[in-house]
């Protein structure tokens, strides 16, 4: 902001100012449950400005628009002399809808990426788990003060579909080896965000529910098998040093030891990005 006049602020020139205010619902309350930051934005909604003690006289604010984003659950109601002054909008949770596009996406993929039809005809299957399992994990970890981030959208299930677009049918070729791949890539998205140990436990115990319910007919043992590890590495090799980095890179901890003795030994980085992507495909676990 700028000012206009004596006593008059706004934008520069013609021009209008938006602000974003997210998380309206988070604001930390005081002693008597008062939240100072939404009285001085009501007061500038309301009153187009503040009063200035050191100058007193009264701060007005021109050209200038609100928009507030906040979640239906977790923190505190804001009051009804502030909601009024905004138009609500609401996003609904993800449907049926979500699952048809998820399915297509998922399911479009593996038809076009060698796999064999009895492992195409899962995309639905996986669909289901993964908006069964974000409905679970969006009422068990709500947003708070201390876990602003818990925030559960289409942005996440876009990342399990996308995740899943990276399956190779020459290790994921089996229902499963692609399931099992499935539980790794949510636990990344979701479980990865979490803030405590048990919070993060909670979500193992979610993950089993929900897999058992909807991959029945494979082998539970073998599915929920520990450890869950997977790694990606490059598909094409580079000489020099980019090629030491690049096969350090995305991979079990294990394996960037591998890396890292060989590099002490003075190997040849080509040689150890060949041996180690041998060792990525042949491993079961990966």
């Amino acid at each position: 902001l700028e000012a206009r006049s004596s006593g008059h602020l706004g934008p520069r020139g013609s021009a209008r100012l938006v602000c974003l205010v997210d998380d309206l619902h988070l604001c930390p309350a005081g002693r008597h449950g008062e939240r100072p930051a939404l009285s001085l934005l009501r007061a500038l909604i309301d009153g187009y400005g503040w009063w200035d003690h050191r100058r007193r006289s009264q701060q007005r604010v021109h050209g200038m628009a609100f928009c507030g984003a906040l979640s239906p659950v977790g923190g505190k109601r804001i009051c009804s002399k502030l909601q009024r002054r905004f138009a609500m909008l609401s996003v609904p949770p993800v449907d049926g809808s979500g699952l048809a596009i998820f399915s297509a996406l998922v399911g479009g993929y593996l038809g076009r990426g060698g796999f064999e039809a009895h492992v195409v005809a899962m995309a639905p299957m996986i669909g289901a788990a993964t908006i069964a399992l974000h409905a679970e994990v969006g009422a068990a970890f709500v947003t708070s003060t201390t876990t602003p981030h818990y925030v559960w959208g289409l942005r996440e299930i876009c990342a399990v579909a996308r995740s899943m677009c990276d399956a190779v049918a020459e290790l994921h070729g089996t229902r499963q080896r692609l399931a099992r791949f499935w539980l790794h890539e949510v636990s990344r998205v979701y479980s990865d965000r979490l803030a405590t140990e048990s919070d993060a436990a909670h979500f193992a115990d979610i993950a089993r529910r929900v897999t058992r319910a909807h991959f029945e007919e494979l082998d539970q043992t073998e599915l929920l098998r520990a450890p869950l590890l997977y790694g990606r590495l490059p598909p094409l090799p580079v000489r020099g040093e980019l090629a030491r980095s690049a096969a350090c890179s995305m991979v079990s901890t294990e394996l960037r030891r591998t890396a890292t003795r060989r590099r002490a030994k003075g190997a040849d980085s080509l040689a150890a990005y060949v041996e180690l992507r041998d060792t990525c495909r042949t491993r079961d676990r990966l």
